[in-house]
């Protein structure tokens, strides 16, 4: 640190040498520069994750669905299987005794 012109960041105080001003405004800028290409592909990558997460809700509630239908078959399924069952047992019985049961 030399003497010369005091520049303030941030409420911190130090010195540069005389000619390093434009310097640090250069790097300033740069830095800036950086930052707004950061801040502009985190919006662009925001953006991308919002049109995901809908998709997903999207899928989500149809798959949901599908799996409700899936449900209620299953138990018609298991309905018919115990009437088959049944039926099938009156069967047999009425074979093995040689009369209806």
């Amino acid at each position: 640190m030399g003497s010369g012109t005091p520049q303030g960041a941030w409420g911190m105080l130090t010195f540069t040498q005389e000619g390093e001003g434009a310097m640090a405004d250069e790097d300033h800028e740069e830095r800036f520069r950086q930052h707004e290409a950061i801040m502009t592909g985190l919006a662009r990558m925001l953006e991308a994750q919002h049109v995901m997460n809908q998709e997903q809700r999207e899928l989500n509630q149809r798959l949901t669905l599908a799996i409700e239908h899936i449900d209620r078959t299953l138990a018609h399924v298991e309905i018919t299987q115990a009437r088959m069952e049944t039926l099938l047992a009156r069967m047999l019985r009425t074979e093995e005794n040689g009369r209806e049961a």
